[in-house]
């Protein structure tokens, strides 16, 4: 047998390219490591996540470069969460304005759908300066990330999320740039967290600005998506991390104080997402000493030198995105030395151990750990433990026995024991027993009687050490190392379900500090809800509107003014728009008329309800406007017709000059008698501009627009004759200024009107309808419009059409 054979085995695995595991090859001692496969491995280099048979073949000589429950922060939606907790418990324990909740301010504010959809409708509401940025809530590479001009558009499905958009960021050659750091997880505990030196800044391939709003160039700055910027020279720029600072330092920038403050950004995540990565452990069947993980962190910097944390990916990219002019040969080498180095820390180098060396105490073994990490750290940086221990062990639930010992070990005295105080937990005691109600998991815990004992010395004011004395004296005979394990493990385990929160014991001249309720909590209480109401009549038809939402009611109330009544008919239809999991549903004299709808699509659907509910019986209502033509003839309009179910009421606008048409869009038609029109008053569709992207609520059509309401309010006895039909058909235009509208015949009229027409019920059009619908509108000269033509050439060309028809209706009139 050769001594190949006794080489170990390492394993490349996982949906990958081959540049992410061409550095891992080349650290690895090719004395010691041979290829391996998925059945055959010592070490597993595993890009994405391994799959849980993977994680139960660990062990202290089988390692992969992944700790199961890493989700908690390399899912977007679940790293707001894992912060956002981090940042409850502290405000449970902390007054206001203390510094650990400056501290624990560091990622922008993510709001996930379904769940938060209406929370994030209230709060941009509130916050109309804020902008908002579209994410899938797993995804990488700056996939499907969007810009939203208008939160009421964004999707309620489980997919997405939704983060505040940091639109002040300082800029490096006037273009936004990210952090990227990199992050080694050796072990979750006693928990070991390490800083790489190096990293790069990330530019846009495009100057900032927030005009520019849905240009990906200028507000991403993912080398995947500028690597597509063919406009740019650079698309892709990498800045290392020590040119970096040094031009922050000839910018005038302090920037070790911004290094300071992401090594604690870097800290407190990876303590906030420690008991999720230690419960996944477990559930997994994966030995802790055989995982490690290695993050690639994103914080952006903005226009105050303040990092904000954005997201946490898995298995960083390691190829070089760079071109070698713009950083790729210093890019190359940082990312060779940043896993060199840790293969080092992870041992994968080393000896195999020797079992005479192994330690039977584990305080022993977890200084050894370590010790061994320190002497082979390379560019990484110590983060947890610190020697300001205390400063970091107070952000835990509640730091683990294996934390506090490693702790004490490399401190010059014991660490500071904290206090703990109740949280969210009731007490129920019998004559027999002890039983806990943990509120944040609506879970009901019956301690034994030791950790019963445990529990009432610690509600009781004692300190873990404290409680071990205690247990000693009861428990004549109990070993302390196993007291202390149990007491420290019994703590933690409550402390994680919110039962307790542990509070930093005052310093002395500091006043001590008292458990508050989470941020919230007591807004949420005391809110209540007030219902939004307007009354209205469209047509014949009175309603009712009534909703608890703040967001729908400032939407749509404001559309719908023109049609209000100063107070309520009797026989008003009742409308009810209700909150649900997944955006709106609205209910018409009770029953369900629509679900799910999103808010930008409540004015819409209004819209087309309240069309369809117009006509009485012998008429049948349009979705069309009507505009008065000839001042001497205030009895006379046009009926404007849309081009298509899609588009907006621009035609009606250019003939009526910037107040746009007064008695908005929708008319219903009587079949019998004169055949009169009268105006609807319902809002109509403009096309969106720029300059107004934050001012209207949106139409949803297929295409994006403003609904805006009109200008008047139809009366009851707006009685109008229709001279002519005009159809926007953005198709007949031919670029000569000369050329005047061409009529349609019955059936291309038809065509246009009827998948925008209604009757009688809100239904459809049934063949007698259809019948004296198609005799109206025989009777009236229909025209095709280009659209998108200027006000003037409109003018032109349809107004002696129009003067003529016009002419020709009195002329009848008079002779009737």
């Amino acid at each position: 047998m050769n001594a190949t054979d006794h080489r170990r085995r390492y394993w490349l695995g996982g949906k990958r390219k081959r540049e992410q595991d061409i550095f891992f090859e080349e650290a690895l001692d090719p004395a010691l490591w041979q290829p391996g496969d998925a059945d055959d491995w010592h070490a597993c280099w595993y890009t994405g996540m391994p799959p849980r048979e993977v994680f139960r073949q660990t062990g202290p000589d089988r390692t992969v470069n992944h700790i199961p429950g890493n989700n908690c922060l390399t899912v977007k939606s679940r790293l707001y969460q894992t912060v956002h907790n981090l940042q409850r418990r502290l405000a449970a324990s902390r007054p206001a304005g203390h510094p650990d909740l400056t501290r624990a301010d560091f990622v922008p504010r993510v709001f996930s759908m379904p769940g938060d959809y209406h929370a994030l409708q209230a709060h941009a509401a509130a916050h109309p300066d804020k902008r908002w940025l579209l994410k899938p809530k797993n995804s990488a590479r700056g996939k499907d990330i969007s810009l939203v001009s208008d939160v009421a558009e964004v999707p309620t499905d489980d997919r997405w999320m939704v983060q505040e958009y940091l639109s002040q960021p300082h800029l490096m050659q006037g273009r936004k740039y990210v952090l990227r750091l990199y992050v080694l997880i050796t072990s979750v505990e006693p928990l070991r967290v390490y800083l790489y030196e190096q990293g790069f800044a990330k530019l846009a391939s495009m100057p900032y600005s927030l005009e520019d709003a849905d240009n990906p160039y200028v507000h991403l700055t993912n080398p995947d998506v500028n690597a597509r910027n063919e406009a740019a020279d650079d698309p892709v720029v990498f800045v290392d991390l020590e040119r970096y600072r040094r031009w922050l330092r000839e910018q005038g920038h302090d920037d070790a104080a911004l290094f300071d403050r992401l090594r604690d950004i870097v800290a407190l995540t990876t303590i906030a997402a420690r008991e999720n990565l230690r419960a996944q452990l477990a559930h997994q069947g994966a030995d802790a000493a055989g995982c490690y993980e290695l993050i690639g962190m994103d914080c952006l910097v903005d226009d105050r030198i303040r990092p904000w944390l954005l997201e946490c990916n898995l298995s960083p990219s390691l190829g070089v995105c760079a071109a070698p002019e713009d950083g790729g040969h210093i890019e190359a080498g940082i990312k060779r030395r940043l896993v060199a180095d840790l293969v080092a820390m992870a041992g994968l180098n080393d000896p195999a151990p020797d079992s005479t060396e192994q330690h039977d105490d584990p305080v022993a073994r977890w200084r050894a750990e370590a010790e061994r990490e320190a002497r082979h750290s390379g560019g990484f940086e110590r983060l947890l433990p610190t020697a300001d221990a205390a400063r970091y062990l107070a952000c835990f639930p509640l730091p683990r026995f294996a934390d506090v010992a490693l702790a004490d070990s490399m401190s010059e005295a014991p660490v500071r024991r904290p206090a703990l105080h109740r949280w969210q937990v009731a007490e129920v005691i019998t004559e027999e027993e002890l039983l806990l109600y943990g509120e944040a998991h609506q879970a009901l815990y019956a301690p034994n009687p030791t950790a019963a004992l445990i529990w009432l010395h610690a509600t009781n004011g004692k300190h873990p050490d404290e409680i071990v004395d205690a247990l000693q004296q009861t428990l004549q005979g109990a070993d302390r190392g196993t007291l202390e394990q149990q007491v420290w493990e019994a703590l933690a385990d409550w402390a994680e379900a919110g039962l307790l929160v542990q509070c930093p014991e005052p310093l002395p001249g500091e006043p001590a500090v008292k458990a508050t309720a989470p941020p919230g909590e007591t807004a949420n209480r005391d809110r209540a809800d007030t219902p939004h109401t307007l009354s209205l009549r469209v047509a014949q038809q009175p309603l009712h509107l009534r909703t608890w939402s703040g967001p729908a009611a400032e939407r749509l109330f404001p559309l719908l003014a023109p049609l209000a009544m100063a107070a309520p008919a009797e026989e008003a239809l009742q409308v009810e728009i209700g909150r649900s999991h997944r955006g709106y549903t609205v209910l018409v004299g009770g029953e369900v008329e629509a679900e799910h709808l999103r808010l930008a699509e409540l004015g819409p659907w209004f819209v087309r309800a309240l069309l369809r509910r117009a006509p009485s019986s012998g008429t049948v209502a349009v979705s069309s406007t009507l505009v008065t033509v000839d001042p001497a003839a205030p009895d006379a309009a046009v009926l404007v017709c849309r081009a298509g179910a899609t588009d907006d009421d621009g035609l009606a606008a250019a003939l009526t000059g910037d107040t746009g048409p007064a008695w908005g869009s929708g008319a219903t038609i009587a079949l019998a008698g004169d055949g009169h029109a009268r105006p609807l008053g319902l809002p109509l569709r403009r096309a969106r501009h720029p300059s107004t992207l934050s001012e209207d609520p949106l139409w949803w059509f297929g295409q994006r627009g403003h609904l805006v309401p009109a200008t008047g309010t139809p009366g009851p006895d707006n009685h109008l004759r229709v001279a002519a039909i005009l159809v926007a058909m953005p198709g007949e235009h031919d670029g000569t200024l000369d050329h005047l509208p061409r009529r349609l015949s019955l059936r291309e009229a038809l065509g246009h009107l009827l998948p925008e027409t209604a009757s009688h019920g809100g239904t459809g059009l049934d063949r007698q309808t259809l019948s004296r619908f198609a005799d109206w509108v025989a009777q009236h000269p229909v025209y095709a419009v280009h659209p998108r033509e200027t006000p003037e050439t409109i003018t032109r060309r349809v107004y002696p059409i129009l003067h003529d028809v016009t002419q020709k209706k009195r002329k009848e009139k008079a002779v009737q």
